[in-house]
């Protein structure tokens, strides 16, 4: 019976063996996370820590995917910039000879425009540039005179005439030209800003220094006939209120009687120098901006330039990041400047890279950095970039009129210098204007 008994059990026990054995062998092909068993811990840094860490944009021209704050009102947007792979250029060939060399041009629109010689004298074109017509009006050459564009058809323009600080209001629709001396005090004018061809201020430079920079802000309301002072900044004067002494200054911007800006630079990193005003002009206060996307923790040095304004709510204020390498973004306003909204930096892998811009409204605008064009139709929330098909590294004025037609002012030392470009498909294709004096 034992022997019979034990027989038994150990026939039962050999299928219980087997069960057992198979389930060892796939036991040991379950992950552990299957079978329950605890996984391995990844110690924490901040580097793993997406809350501590800035979106960085790197030199190069496919850039990711950062969230830009909304438009107020508006749904939330990304901000891209698309790819494009670097070629090559054609170089740029010389000009014919005689053709017209221009300092600085100002466009109306595609057919109306303005434009300084290498004289000085004022010219007026009525076909897109191709033939100018002098207006009689001549200032002391200077390769970046202080302008202010007056839509849809006035020029301001100040420089020297016989030694005497002036401005020369053009008008494309008239084609005359009207000239006013400045006071007496005025020396040299850094910048201007015009609401229309009565009222408007100039920026008159005065005592600097290392990183500090002063003024005297004149104002007219009669279209030059007379001007006031209405503020000054130097180092007797510190009155509350009173425009800082410190500093570069860039320039002015009003968007009205009351309300304007003054930009600028601070030798400090990671400050900005942006001060507004609501009288006028006669005091001024720093209003704060937020550092850019992928900066906030870099710092770098920045430099404010005067606000472009496209009615009275909507604006675009630039701003160059001066760090290596450089970058450009343009802050957006849709509330007369209550609020600025930062865009996409566009950076450029060339260490003393400028960035020449054109924006025809809030929406369409060009920057180029002189190997590429990067081309915005949202305000700059989404850029689209263009590989011009010749060199334009000696750009120093960029214009654009409508979303096709646009020109460029070249600059340096060779056959270049004045040469104008002209394109009509957005900045693909350049060629060289043919441009002469008729009379």
């Amino acid at each position: 019976m034992l022997g019979g008994g034990a027989g038994t059990l150990i026939l039962r026990a050999i299928p219980f063996a087997i069960i057992i054995s198979l389930f060892i062998l796939l036991g040991c092909r379950i992950s552990p996370e299957v079978r329950g068993a605890p996984t391995a811990s990844v110690p924490h840094t901040p580097e793993s820590d997406s809350r501590v860490v800035a979106p960085t944009f790197k030199p190069s021209y496919s850039y990711p995917t950062p969230t830009v704050r909304p438009t107020p009102g508006s749904m939330t947007t990304t901000a891209t910039i698309n790819s494009v792979s670097i070629g090559e250029t054609t170089p740029l060939a010389c000009p014919p000879h005689g053709n017209l060399a221009l300092r600085f041009l100002a466009m109306l629109n595609p057919k109306q425009g303005f434009a300084l010689d290498m004289a000085g004298r004022l010219l007026r074109t009525t076909d897109g540039g191709n033939e100018w017509q002098a207006t009689g009006a001549a200032v002391t050459p200077s390769l970046s005179p202080a302008v202010a564009v007056v839509q849809p058809n006035t020029v301001v323009i100040t420089g020297q005439h016989n030694a005497r600080e002036v401005v020369l209001f053009a008008s494309v629709a008239s084609g005359s030209v009207h000239q006013v001396a400045l006071p007496t005090t005025v020396q040299s004018v850094s910048s201007v800003s015009f609401l229309n061809s009565r009222a408007g201020w100039i920026m008159a430079n005065v005592v600097g220094a290392m990183g500090s920079e002063g003024f005297d802000l004149f104002q007219t309301t009669n279209g030059g006939t007379t001007w006031t002072r209405i503020a000054s900044a130097n180092p007797y004067e510190t009155a509350p209120g009173q425009p800082p002494f410190g500093g570069d200054k860039s320039g002015i911007s009003f968007r009205n009687l009351s309300v304007g800006w003054l930009t600028g630079s601070y030798n400090t990193l990671g400050t900005y120098f942006f001060f507004r005003t609501g009288d006028g002009g006669r005091t001024w206060r720093s209003q704060s901006l937020a550092l850019p996307p992928g900066y906030q923790y870099d710092r770098p040095q920045l430099r404010t330039d005067p606000p472009q304004w496209f009615g009275t709510q909507a604006g675009i204020l630039p701003i160059t990041i001066l760090a290596n390498p450089p970058a450009l973004i343009f802050y957006t306003t849709h509330d007369g400047g209550s609020t600025w909204l930062p865009t996409i930096p566009i950076r450029s892998s060339a260490v003393n890279s400028r960035f020449p811009w054109s924006f025809e409204d809030a929406q369409h605008g060009w920057v180029t950095n002189g190997s590429l064009i990067w081309k915005t139709s949202d305000g700059g929330l989404h850029w689209i970039v263009i590989q011009p098909t010749i060199n334009l590294s000696a750009v120093h004025r960029l214009e654009f009129v409508n979303t096709e037609q646009g020109w460029v002012v070249l600059s340096g030392v060779d056959c270049h210098n004045g040469q104008v470009l002209k394109t009509i498909d957005g900045g693909r294709t350049w060629t060289t204007l043919i441009a002469h004096l008729t009379s």
